[in-house]
């Protein structure tokens, strides 16, 4: 399926926030990187979609890694924290101090 639909939009932000990527929503649908993002540059509410669906996929994923630090569940949190490097370009940040 390579053809875009509008219907689209309610399945991409309702798998997104139960915490599938963009790769496991392509995989689901059978359609191309190529063609996903193009739909994203092409289509204003597909890309709404996939915004919207990104801060619940994120919030989603960083919840984890905040209960994986503080040991509440049985997550590897480096693993965790490569896997969000990996998946969305993450960059260690130096941690700013503030001075008094």
């Amino acid at each position: 399926m390579s053809k875009y639909k509008p219907e689209f939009c309610i399945d991409l932000t309702k798998e997104m926030a139960a915490g599938k990527s963009d790769t496991e929503v392509m995989a689901k649908w059978g359609v191309s990187r190529g063609s996903f993002y193009k739909w994203v540059r092409e289509y204003p509410e597909f890309q709404e979609a996939h915004d919207v669906g990104k801060v619940m996929f994120n919030a989603i994923h960083e919840g984890l890694g905040v209960a994986a630090m503080h040991k509440t569940i049985d997550i590897d949190y480096n693993y965790w924290k490569d896997l969000g490097k990996f998946r969305h370009g993450w960059a260690e940040k130096p941690m700013s101090g503030t001075t008094n």
